[in-house]
């Protein structure tokens, strides 16, 4: 059963724009296609979720790290001492 929908004004308008420039042929079509894109960003943003909740379980699960500014700070030192020894 169908449900009469309330736009506003700016949005009727560019609605009817999208019609009278030929990209879709009702607004009916223009608020069917605006719903299937929030569709599809909606279940993207699920699987950035799920994908995150992953990559951060596994990077738990896989033991004890370094914090990367000591690794940052070590790989200063290695590549000034080469560096120097280049330069002599």
């Amino acid at each position: 059963m169908s449900k009469p929908y309330v736009l506003s004004p700016a949005e009727e308008a560019f609605a009817e724009h999208l019609v009278a420039s030929g990209r879709y042929a009702t607004v009916d079509d223009v608020i069917q296609e605006g719903l299937r894109l929030l569709r599809e960003h909606e279940d993207a943003s699920a699987l950035d979720r799920d994908t995150l909740r992953r990559l951060w379980r596994e990077g738990i699960e896989s033991g004890a790290s370094n914090p990367a500014g000591e690794m940052f700070d070590r790989l200063e030192v290695k590549y000034e001492a080469l560096a120097r020894d280049h330069a002599s």
